[in-house]
């Protein structure tokens, strides 16, 4: 299964700048190798594996999840398409379904909603779900974009809010989530994606943040002004989680291969923990 993951995530985002109906790409044009930084890597992704593309013509995806497959049944990628405002099913095989409809903004204020962006000469409104997770009973939960809000996907097919403020004011514009065992959520929330970012006439929390959602409590764990960031929230070892920005309060430098980054790490508590786990 994970395995296939990586071959599906990697192919997913080499599909990313293609144009819909395009045939699928030579992987081979891709140079592709995993390098591992612990031994342990090998029990989660083979070191022989090989990348495969298997589906192209998104447009502009973000925040893939694998959902495991039950009762027998093959399990299967989902990726959300911040311009097609769907959340997208992609086989092993290669087969590309629509999952989920409206996913990110369920309304129809299309002259003021969404962020207006250049995908190679066309000319485009971001509108649509940012990243999918998880949850420990197995539903898929998701950053519903441009209804700023975090919403989860129930068995029966009905779509829960789980969150969409916080102190009484409206997220910014929900981002990335990352999803724990004990229930706990974490999710960045950015001006990334509003009409007029910072400068938005509708724009209600003065910063974008870093939240935290457990026993339908929202909590605040960090934040940063006018900024596009924080961005990625992730999963570290420990059970810690860990989010990527620029500028956010209580952030330590930690330099990476592509330059300098800052990053926030919070335990399971939600506490802000400044010692990094690799």
């Amino acid at each position: 299964m994970y395995k296939s993951l990586a071959i599906l995530l990697a192919t997913t985002t080499l599909g990313l700048p293609c144009a819909k109906g395009q045939p699928v790409a030579d992987a081979a044009a891709h140079p592709f190798s995993i390098t591992r930084s612990d031994p342990a890597l090998d029990a989660l992704i083979s070191p022989h594996a090989e990348l495969r593309t298997v589906a192209t013509g998104f447009g502009f995806i973000d925040g893939p999840v694998w959902i495991a497959g039950r009762d027998g049944g093959a399990g299967f990628l989902l990726a959300s398409s911040i311009i097609d405002n769907v959340i997208y099913k992609v086989t092993p095989a290669g087969k590309v379904s629509v999952y989920l409809d409206r996913a990110g903004y369920s309304g129809t204020d299309f002259a003021n909603v969404g962020k207006l962006a250049q995908i190679g000469r066309a000319h485009v409104i971001l509108l649509g779900p940012g990243c999918t997770g998880v949850d420990r009973a197995g539903r898929l939960i998701w950053c519903a974009g441009q209804d700023l809000a975090i919403k989860r996907l129930e068995k029966d097919g009905t779509r829960t809010l789980l969150a969409d403020r916080y102190q009484g004011k409206r997220f910014n514009l929900p981002n990335d989530i990352a999803a724990k065992s004990d229930g706990a959520i974490y999710f960045t929330d950015t001006i990334w994606g509003m009409r007029g970012a910072e400068k938005s006439p509708d724009r209600e929390l003065p910063y974008s943040g870093f939240f935290l959602i457990k026993d339908r409590k929202v909590t605040l764990l960090g934040e940063e002004k006018d900024s596009d960031t924080p961005n990625h929230a992730l999963r570290c070892s420990g059970g810690r989680y860990g989010v990527e920005s620029g500028e956010i309060s209580g952030c330590r430098h930690r330099r990476h291969q592509g330059g300098p980054e800052r990053q926030c790490l919070f335990d399971g508590a939600g506490q802000l923990d400044l010692d990094y786990v690799a």
